[in-house]
């Protein structure tokens, strides 16, 4: 291959290679969001759970 070739073929794996680190970080980005959402859905649920059984207690007591 020439020299043109070559470099043209290098810009190119340059340019896969910057696309697929972004994608990464989109990907990485969203699967943080993913648990931060599903941490804060998860302890809302505990956190009714637990009022719910301290509720019935009380209504039990009475």
């Amino acid at each position: 291959m020439n020299k043109r070739i070559r470099k043209k073929k290098q810009k190119q794996q340059e340019q896969i290679e910057q696309a697929i680190a972004g994608l990464l970080e989109v990907v990485e980005e969203a699967q943080r969001k993913h648990w931060q959402l599903w941490v804060e859905k998860s302890t809302k649920q505990f956190v009714a759970a637990v009022m719910r059984h301290y509720e019935q207690r009380e209504e039990y007591s009475v």
